[in-house]
């Protein structure tokens, strides 16, 4: 069975052109008490249907714009704390899983070596931190006049666990 936990991150507008980007957010759950060992995880990115990705482009002799591939489908990383104390995942990339590939997040499931025992009424503490420099478009080139910019998407996490 898959536990998921989701961490909406908000639209951020810095002054109507530019977003910010770079923040850390974080979300405390306490797992059920049936969950006594987490086997796995996988984490992946959906974004609003405003975002979107900065891709590739180039101009050709006509000064015509065209876009190529996306740059970077990573958006940032996820870090896993259990009880305030125990880390059991450190820096696990977090990507936009309909701008990879194969638009599959089964490639971004990590199986842990040994199973992580839980205990009733344990705490998770779910930690994402944005990269430096933001992978989301923000020229117009992306965008109509009718559709706002956003920077908007929710970052969705599965926990594989047996009773």
């Amino acid at each position: 069975m898959l536990y998921v936990a989701e961490i909406e991150i908000p639209d951020r507008l810095a002054d109507g052109n530019d977003f910010t980007f770079g923040d850390v957010f974080e979300k405390t759950i306490v797992l059920p008490a049936k969950v006594r060992k987490i086997k796995s995880f996988c984490c992946f990115a959906e974004l609003d249907t405003c975002t979107k990705m900065t891709h590739l482009e180039y101009t050709d002799e006509n000064d015509n714009t065209t876009v190529k591939e996306i740059l970077s489908a990573q958006l940032g990383s996820l870090s896993i704390c259990m009880n305030k104390t125990d880390v059991i995942v450190a820096n696990s990339p977090i990507y936009s899983c309909e701008n990879l590939h194969d638009c599959s997040f089964n490639g971004n499931k990590v199986e842990f070596d040994k199973p992580i025992d839980i205990t009733s009424g344990t705490s998770m503490k779910f930690i994402v931190e944005e990269k430096e420099e933001t992978p989301i478009a923000t020229s117009g080139l992306y965008y109509s006049y009718n559709q706002p910019r956003r920077n908007k998407y929710t970052v969705k996490i599965y926990l594989e666990y047996d009773k």
